[in-house]
């Protein structure tokens, strides 16, 4: 119970058997991705309310890449982020490894009070706030429209950059949780991390970036310092 991690689907084996030519063929280099695959996940989010196209999404390995690559976007050594306490171990250490100070903001029964982030983001400016919407890590915790919407507010207002955590959000039973935080900000201020660990197979390490449309070019010009492309069988659409 201490983690997720479903193991391999037993159609899977036939579904690489059949790529197999494919991947054996492959010798370009993607570095935001092969274009099919981002256009399935482009299209998972127009589903959930919130408009994407292909452009947007940058595959990773895993969406431990993912946080990593948007804290070496949007984080200078001593750049304060904001997170929830308790929050995924695997971006405190990614945060810290990128020099930031990092703020623990308490997390309540319907996710952060909008309220006590508001003040802490006008006191401390931090660079980045960090969130896990959807079934939060480690406390379960699935955060309600209006939270979702007043922290967008708080973004827009302020220009505080949100990583939004929704690589958990398929994991539900009886109600499905709202649509993703970034729905709510009018002026793109949310970068999406999403996986596939949790919900088909952890050893797949296929995660994903989806990121403003005006961020597009510098994403892809950090994902392409990081790794130049995505090894071929994270290519499978």
């Amino acid at each position: 119970m201490s983690i997720i991690a479903p193991e391999a689907p037993t159609a899977f084996a036939q579904i690489i058997a059949d790529q197999a030519a494919f991947l054996l063929a492959e010798r370009d280099y993607h570095p935001q991705g092969l274009p099919q695959l981002r256009m399935l996940i482009a299209s998972r989010y127009d589903n959930a309310g919130l408009p994407t196209t292909p452009e947007q999404i940058i595959i990773t390995t895993g969406a431990q890449q993912a946080i990593s690559l948007v804290a070496a976007a949007e984080l200078s050594r001593g750049d304060r982020v904001l997170i929830e306490d308790p929050t995924y171990h695997g971006a405190i250490d990614a945060y810290s490894l990128a020099g930031a100070r990092l703020v623990g903001a308490p997390l309540g029964r319907f996710g952060l009070s909008p309220s006590v982030t508001r003040h802490m983001v006008l006191s401390i400016s931090p660079r980045l706030l960090h969130v896990t919407p959807n079934h939060q890590n480690p406390t379960g915790v699935v955060y309600t429209s209006d939270v979702r919407a007043e922290l967008a507010e708080i973004a827009d207002e302020t220009g505080l950059t949100v990583l939004e955590d929704d690589t958990l959000s398929e994991l539900w039973f009886d109600k499905e949780p709202p649509p993703p935080l970034a729905s709510w900000s009018r002026k793109d201020r949310v970068v999406t991390v999403g996986s596939f660990s949790k919900t088909l197979w952890a050893g797949l390490r296929v995660g994903w970036l989806r990121v403003p449309p005006r961020e597009v070019g510098r994403y892809v010009t950090i994902k392409t310092a990081a790794d130049s492309s995505a090894p071929a069988a994270l290519l499978i659409p």
